[in-house]
C-alpha cells in the first residue's frame, strides 16, 4: 500500500508553493512601489499649497 501510484509527490506540492510565494513577493514589491509613487504625489501637492 506505501507503493500506491497516483499518490501526490512531494516535489510537486513545493513548487507549487514556491510559485506562489513569488507571485506573492511580486504583487507586493508592485503594492510598495504604488504606495510610495502615491505618497510621494501626495507631498509633492501639500508642498504647492
Amino acid at each position: 500500500m506505501s507503493g500506491r501510484p497516483g499518490r501526490v509527490e512531494p516535489a510537486g506540492i513545493i513548487s507549487a508553493c514556491d510559485r506562489y510565494v513569488h507571485m506573492e513577493r511580486q504583487q507586493l514589491i508592485a503594492l510598495f512601489f504604488a504606495f510610495l509613487m502615491v505618497s510621494s504625489m501626495v507631498a509633492w501637492g501639500v508642498s504647492l499649497l
